[in-house]
């Protein structure tokens, strides 16, 4: 388990700075995973297409919150490079860092999907 939070450092994601919110690090580990499988970041790249601002900065905090929540610093300061081209409402520009976070997400995604695998 230790291995997996170590790792998950090299990501950006600090068990540690999570605010003491887990208990337990199997539940901390579930609440990252399922914050990386949510369907917020497909509907936040939505709400830019169509240039619904207000939908898109709503998501955009949603997302950096619960980001902030878990410690996962690494996506929530690219969030507000986001959330201030939302306000500016240049769409390539929030289009370019949206693609750079669900880069990483992949990527942490990928190694959950690894560790599944190699439990098995």
């Amino acid at each position: 388990m230790d291995e997996i939070i170590t790792q998950l450092k090299a990501f950006g994601i600090d068990f540690d700075k999570s605010g003491g919110a887990f208990a337990e690090k199997e539940e901390y580990l579930s609440a990252v995973c399922n914050f990386f499988n949510s369907k917020d970041f497909m509907r936040l790249g939505q709400s830019v297409n169509r240039q619904q601002w207000q939908a898109a900065a709503m998501q955009a905090r949603k997302i950096s919150d619960k980001a902030n929540d878990l410690g996962i610093f690494a996506i929530e300061r690219q969030m507000r490079g986001i959330r201030m081209n939302i306000n500016a409402k240049n769409k390539e520009e929030v289009l370019g860092l949206l693609a750079n976070v669900i880069q990483k997400r992949v990527k942490i995604l990928t190694y959950f999907q690894n560790i599944k695998r190699d439990e098995k």
